[in-house]
């Protein structure tokens, strides 16, 4: 094959607004999604925590959020709340891209770190109270890990191969890698690459515990966010021939696992990606736009010393899209590349990078497109 793998459509369920359009006013408009919430003993069911005390954090919800405005399906209605999220920005990013694309020739590759949990606790803590009643098969299968995919590719029509990727904050990217590979790969035409979250009391209570979640008050540690974006991923050659637009070219992408995340070894590893990264972009003038995966956690210094030899190549790292909409762990890359694609659209090559608490680190190269 040849040409590139490009971006023709792009979703959007974020904090800072529904749609791309309103998420590039919000981050413009540097207007924070931060909320103070005062996490109460027992709340979504928590039981087990009657007995801690009530702790004040910072969270990003979504807010205003209908999916009846997105996607009409009456069999959606039990849905969980980030199946709900992945839906809508499928919906925006197919529109946006107006491919003829046939059914059979399409496939999907979704992220999420937490999945359904809230969802699955919910679930289970109403069979545990109530008995084989609280039982339902309907239910059942909405917490499974890949029921989004399952719903994106029934709702749409994505009759190709489907992908359900977990791990830490840089698999949405991974799935964009992974889209990249099966289109250049001739075996589809076109893919959807998307991760959703939404925020869980489970979650929120593990990374408190290991004093990762940002307390109301503080600056160290990471805002919990949620929501979801969808790219769609088609070749170049097939864009250019339908005469329709392209958003930026996927020029390079690049995963690897990080073995020890100490600071020394660590910081190596990662420096070696994104060296490799910018030699293969082919970027030797000025130097590159890219979105940093610092999210005020202890990975933070194990990126600045990777990057620091490099740091000639590249532009300051912006963290904006993480200050104003919070961390929604395998979707914030992918809000990253909303942000990168302003900077695709004035004509430079833009990076975003993702460093996983999980050891897993995604880098990935978008540039202007000829045809664009």
């Amino acid at each position: 094959m040849t040409g590139f793998p490009v971006v023709t459509g792009l979703g959007l369920v974020s904090p800072l607004g529904i749609g791309r359009e309103a998420f590039r006013a919000g981050l413009a408009a540097g207007r924070s999604a931060h909320r103070t919430v005062e996490r109460k003993p027992g709340e979504d069911g928590a039981s087990f925590a009657a007995t801690a005390p009530a702790v004040s954090m910072c969270e990003a919800p979504v807010e205003g959020f209908d999916l009846g405005e997105h996607v009409q399906a009456k069999g959606l209605r039990r849905a969980s709340t980030h199946v709900g999220f992945g839906l809508a920005a499928t919906a925006q990013a197919l529109e946006e891209a107006n491919s003829r694309t046939l059914p059979e020739r399409r496939g999907l590759a979704f992220s999420s770190s937490l999945g359904s949990a809230r969802f699955s606790y919910q679930m289970w803590h109403g069979i545990l109270s109530q008995g084989p009643t609280g039982a339902s098969p309907s239910l059942f299968s909405e917490g499974v890990p890949n029921a989004l995919s399952g719903h994106v590719a029934r709702t749409f029509q994505l009759l190709g191969p489907g992908h359900m990727l977990g791990g830490g904050s840089d698999c949405g990217l991974r799935s964009m890698m992974v889209a990249a590979d099966v289109v250049m790969a001739g075996r589809m035409d076109l893919m959807v690459a998307g991760a959703a979250e939404e925020r869980t009391e489970l979650a929120s209570r593990a990374y408190r515990r290991f004093g990762l979640a940002r307390r109301a008050g503080t600056s160290r540690g990471m805002v919990l966010s949620e929501g979801a974006a969808a790219a769609v991923i088609e070749r170049e050659e097939d864009v250019c021939r339908d005469g329709r637009a392209t958003l930026a070219r996927v020029a390079v992408a690049r995963s690897i696992q990080i073995q020890d995340l100490r600071e020394r070894r660590g910081a190596t590893r990662l420096r070696e990606l994104v060296s490799d990264v910018l030699d293969r972009a082919g970027t030797s003038g000025e130097p590159m736009w890219w979105a940093s995966s610092a999210n005020g956690t202890r990975l933070d210094a194990i990126e600045a010393a990777a990057l620091a030899p490099v740091q000639a190549r590249l532009e300051k790292g912006s963290t904006r899209v993480k200050q104003l909409a919070g961390e929604a762990l395998s979707v914030s890359p992918l809000f990253q590349v909303a942000e990168a694609l302003d900077v695709v659209a004035a004509g430079r090559p833009a990076m975003v990078l993702a460093v996983s608490l999980y050891g897993a680190a995604t880098a990935v190269v978008l540039a202007p497109c000829a045809s664009s």
